[in-house]
């Protein structure tokens, strides 16, 4: 009981902290959420049936959540992630002290719970889907409840999918419960049927655009880099922000730690290293640019594996001293098994930083500035064009234009030809919003003949990297 109350206060203290802040990206969960909850519709834009969100369900869910309590939308996301952590850490835990592991499952809760990177994704739904997933595994003798679960975290996050396959080969593999792996697959079909029923009688689709807008993003020379095979490459720098230069030592261990996982681990414990391994191969082969919360499910993994790894590790020393006293075999273990627990001070340094140090976003900052400027400034029936969309819709509270497709399925083919200020010049929004750190990816427009004779610059303001940024207004509007 203690332990988690640990837990719960460290996910309270960052949720105090930077509940109403997030990426950009997942403003756009929020503006669906925020239209929802105002009586507007499950939508991106009012009137506007686009399937642009990745995480249908967990979008949904909040937005159920919020309509009936009325918290804002972002906190409401950045307690979706608390409560996604500490169920998963407690789960965790819980299967990990029956089995006997109640210190490594400590150490693997401690590390989920206080890891940085999932606070700084703080929103994302693969949290909650992970957690999902757990009690999935947890049920996994309730074949109809288990297979509900893990279908209902892939609409948390798609990807989840290869959680639910792994826990049928788990369910499959052991022949006491071979019986219930069909059960399992039939309540997985069934669900997962019905939610994208569900998808295609309100978006007219089952599947969110938001891939083909990534992968038409990912073959741009600039964004090429952080995709296929380079992908992972993309998340190197965030690893040695983390655990420093021995970040591949970290990784080494955890990669070892997940081996023996997969070979003699728990339910729970297997299907979260599973996925996160198959994840490494998947999103490289899937084509889309590299996102920090894309690595989730694979650090998540590697946290369990890292703890493994360290507890096994002091085992398999102390098996070795066989003519040596208990007390001598015990002081080894304990002395093997802490060695490699130093490389999870790295992280917890940072996050003790940052809760001392809290800081908001300039890129948050820049465009929640911009929205509101336009919402004072502008007719509620006005128009924004844009590259980032998230945070500028959901504070302008204005229809807009994404230039990169994510929500406006026009902008598609012109992202696949890398024309997409192309969409612009088809069809003049009201605003356009640019920062200098976004001009690369669609060239001078600034300076084009037609962009000119139809747009003012009305405003300049800073923005993140130290650049600007541009709201320009279309004549007349």
């Amino acid at each position: 009981m203690a332990t988690f109350a640990l837990w719960a206060a460290v996910a309270l203290s960052v949720t105090l902290l930077y509940g109403a802040t997030a990426m950009d990206d997942f403003f756009v969960t929020y503006r669906y959420i925020d239209n929802f909850a105002s009586g507007q519709g499950f939508v991106f834009n009012p009137g506007e049936r686009v399937f642009g969100l990745t995480e249908p369900l967990h979008g949904f869910v909040l937005a159920l959540v919020c309509a009936v309590t009325r918290i804002p939308a972002p906190w409401m996301g950045t307690i979706s992630t608390a409560v996604g952590l500490l169920g998963l850490a407690a789960l965790l835990y819980r299967e990990g002290k029956a089995k006997g592991n109640g210190a490594e499952a400590l150490i693997t809760g401690s590390m989920l719970v206080s890891m940085p990177i999932f606070w700084v994704c703080r929103g994302a739904g693969v949290v909650p889907g992970l957690a999902l997933l757990g009690f999935a595994a947890r049920a996994r003798d309730r074949p109809w409840l288990s297979g509900a679960l893990a279908a209902l975290a892939c609409g948390f996050r798609p990807e989840l999918a290869l959680g639910a396959f792994a826990l049928f080969v788990v369910l499959l593999l052991d022949s006491e419960r071979r019986i219930l792996s069909m059960r399992f697959a039939g309540a997985v079909a069934t669900t997962a049927g019905a939610l994208a029923l569900a998808c295609w009688l309100y978006f007219g689709t089952a599947v969110p655009i938001t891939l083909g807008a990534k992968q038409g993003f990912a073959t741009w020379d600039a964004i090429a880099r952080s995709s296929g095979v380079h992908f992972w490459s993309t998340f190197v720098p965030r690893a040695e922000q983390l655990w420093g230069t021995s970040w591949w030592l970290f990784a080494l261990l955890a990669l070892f730690g997940c081996v023996v996982v997969l070979l003699r681990g728990e339910p729970v414990a297997r299907v979260v290293v599973a996925v996160g391994l198959a994840l490494i191969l998947a999103y490289p082969l899937l084509g889309v640019p590299f996102l920090e919360w894309y690595a989730l499910p694979t650090v998540a993994a590697a946290i369990v594996g890292f703890s493994r790894a360290a507890f096994y590790s002091g085992e398999l020393a102390a098996k070795t001293m066989t003519r040596t006293s208990p007390t001598k075999r015990r002081y080894v273990k304990v002395a093997i098994t802490a060695l490699p627990l130093l490389l999870a001070v790295p992280p917890l340094r940072t996050l003790a930083w940052g809760l001392t140090h809290p800081q908001t976003s300039v890129h948050y900052l820049s465009y929640r500035d911009a929205g509101e400027w336009i919402r004072r400034s502008s007719e509620p029936g006005a128009s924004i064009a844009a590259l980032e969309v998230g945070t500028l819709a959901y504070f302008s509270d204005r229809e807009v234009v994404d230039l990169l497709g994510l929500v406006t399925p026009r902008a598609l083919e012109r992202v696949r030809d890398r024309t997409v200020i192309e969409t612009l010049r088809d069809g003049p929004t009201d605003y356009f919003v640019l920062t200098s750190g976004l001009e690369g990816l669609i060239g001078p427009v600034r300076t084009l003949p037609w962009f000119t004779e139809r747009y003012d610059l009305v405003r300049t303001s800073p923005a993140v990297d130290g650049g600007e940024m541009w709201i320009f207004r279309k004549r007349g509007a």
